[in-house]
């Protein structure tokens, strides 16, 4: 009876160590083997991935993620600083890291700062302290009107510090500021001033852009009226030359005609000359036109 009590027990004490010496580990996690008898971490240089895995009695995983983490610094939370110029501000911000997944990595890790709980808290401590720096660097006016830089600064001093403690930096935010509500008022006195200096800057650009359409209209103006001037004054030149050419005919056909006459006639010139002026009072006459002109000297055969 005694004997089979103890193999009994024997047998419950095995299954329980061969249970015991089964790990698991998740599909977002990687493991390093801990050998609690020799209190360190297995130098057998392998890094378990997701699965079950039999490690043996007395060793365990400990237990790393491999997914994004994300810290969150809000409301009550919020990280407390102060400006350059000593001014108490409150900062509400957001990253996400991952940790460097390579063996010597991880077990650097563990053996500066412990399993992952501990480094969140070593993580949240540096960041704590990034941002405190970064914000002794500037005025307080710059959290408002070069927010982006020091987003930039902290960003670029979180990535680096986390480098350094085997964390990779994903992103950084600056999700508010807030101030004291003397800086507040005195803010927005110095918006407003900057309002209003913009919008007499615009009225200025306005006015300007109105006097230079009124003197471009003014020069579209001119130029159209001498264009105007010079084409009615072409226009005069071109109906004085037909009239001249058409006076010059005349005179031309006139002159052959009376030319013509005196040939037909055999006419003297002075007996021309009377014919003419005898034409020309009877054309005078028959336009209802009189005229005065003085008649030549002499005689002519027409006012026998």
């Amino acid at each position: 009876m005694a004997g089979g009590c103890v193999c009994c027990v024997a047998l419950i004490t095995i299954i329980t160590l061969i249970a015991t010496s089964f790990s698991t580990l998740e599909a977002n996690q990687v493991g390093l083997r801990y050998d609690s008898v020799a209190v360190q971490v297995a130098n057998d240089g392998t890094l378990f991935a997701a699965g079950v895995h039999f490690l043996g009695v007395g060793h365990w995983f400990i237990v790393y993620p491999t997914t994004q983490q994300s810290v969150k610094f809000q409301g009550s939370e919020a990280i407390q600083a102060r400006t350059r110029n000593g001014l108490e501000v409150s900062l509400d911000v957001s990253f996400n890291f991952r940790l460097k997944r390579s063996l010597t990595d991880l077990v650097e890790l563990y053996y500066d700062f412990g399993e992952m709980e501990e480094v969140a808290t070593v993580y949240n401590r540096i960041a704590r302290n990034v941002v405190r720096t970064s914000a002794s660097r500037y005025d307080a006016f710059a959290f408002f009107f070069n927010r982006t830089q020091v987003e930039t600064e902290m960003t670029l001093s979180l990535r680096s510090q986390l480098d350094k403690t085997h964390g990779l930096l994903d992103s950084f935010q600056l999700l508010d500021v807030t101030l004291p509500s003397r800086f507040s008022e005195a803010r927005v006195k110095q918006l407003n001033a900057v309002q209003e200096k913009e919008a007499a800057a615009n009225e200025k650009r306005v006015a300007q852009i109105s006097a230079d359409t009124r003197i471009n209209q003014t020069s579209i103006e001119v130029e159209a009226i001498i264009i105007t001037a010079n084409k009615e004054a072409q226009q005069q030149r071109i109906a004085a030359a037909a009239d001249i050419n058409q006076l010059q005919r005349r005179t031309a056909a006139e002159a052959a005609g009376f030319r013509k006459i005196k040939d037909e006639l055999n006419l003297s010139p002075v007996d021309t000359l009377g014919y003419v002026y005898v034409d020309a009072l009877q054309e005078a006459r028959s336009n209802g036109k009189p005229i005065t002109m003085r008649v030549p000297a002499g005689k002519y055969k027409f006012f026998e």
